[in-house]
């Protein structure tokens, strides 16, 4: 990567420190305005500026549609002015990314992460949990509806037995009366038949 492109990303990545950390902004406005890289407009805009950081704010707006040549500039000119500020934000940015974790916060992180597993684990178990508990309240109530048609054929069945009974008992009584009668009219034909012979032989003595 070229010192441009790498100047200009720099300055992109530590943009709030230079707000909060360049005590000095107009020297810088200055520069870039008479090397032409800086309008009036935006230079009167920064200088009008309340705050060294609103004036240092307004300046880094300024720079971000210029280009990383532009950005590269404005790095050397920080270089130049503070060059205490400038070797502070280099060192930060190499010990970040070279610098190894300490056993402390290596332990600290293993115990996050530990902790994230069994909350996970913990999660999960629930979860199990209350999908065994939907399957057995399921289970119940299939249980339940199958004991409730059961008794419910159970009672059809001693209903239907009732009613074949009571079916049966008023055919047999009806048999019975059925009987009585064909009897009690055997009886009365037999007695008229009776009365009738008697009647004939009464008939023949007369005759005689």
């Amino acid at each position: 990567m070229d010192s441009v492109k790498h100047n200009a990303q720099f300055v992109d990545a530590h943009r709030a420190d230079f707000i909060q950390r360049v005590t000095v902004p107009m020297p810088l406005a200055d520069r870039l305005l008479c090397e032409g890289m800086l309008h009036k407009e935006d230079y009167a805009y920064i200088s009008a500026g309340q705050t060294r950081q609103e004036k240092m704010r307004r300046l880094i707006d300024a720079l971000d549609p210029k280009g990383d040549r532009v950005k590269c500039f404005f790095y050397t000119l920080v270089q130049e002015n503070e060059p205490e500020l400038l070797k502070d934000l280099v060192y930060s940015s190499s010990t970040k990314r070279k610098r190894p974790l300490s056993p402390s916060t290596s332990e600290r992180q293993a115990k996050r992460r530990h902790k994230y597993e069994e909350d996970d684990e913990e999660e999960k178990e629930e979860e199990e949990e209350e999908e065994e508990e939907e399957e057995d309240d399921y289970d119940d109530d299939g249980d339940d509806y199958q004991d409730n048609a059961e008794e419910e054929s159970d009672e059809y069945g001693e209903e239907d037995e009732e009613d074949e009974e009571e079916e049966e008992d008023d055919y047999d009584e009806d048999g019975d009366d059925y009987q009585d009668n064909a009897e009690e009219e055997n009886d009365e034909y037999g007695e008229e038949d009776e009365e009738d012979e008697e009647e004939d032989e009464e008939e023949d003595d007369y005759s005689e």
